[in-house]
């Protein structure tokens, strides 16, 4: 029995693979910007996210070519990643 793929999962599964990564990063981190209120990181992560989908190389399970994409893309905005205390 073989299953058929439904259009837009790849996709989806893309984004949680990235929310994954993310929050395995993040869980003792947080970014911070030195001129924007933490309330803007949401608009560059999803700008960051939809740029890093053109960077990759497969679009069917986590790939490492876009979370590298990603992280740039944020740090290149101006966040960085600061560990929580």
């Amino acid at each position: 029995m073989r299953l058929q793929k439904v259009p837009g999962t790849a996709h989806l599964g893309c984004l949680l693979g990235l929310l994954l990564s993310l929050c395995l990063v993040t869980g003792c981190s947080y970014w911070s910007h030195p001129t924007k209120p933490s309330a803007a990181f949401t608009a560059d992560a999803s700008a960051c996210q939809a740029e890093s989908l053109r960077a990759s190389t497969t679009y069917d399970s986590f790939d490492v070519t876009r979370h590298n994409a990603y992280m740039a893309c944020l740090r290149t905005r101006g966040w960085a990643l600061q560990d929580q205390r």
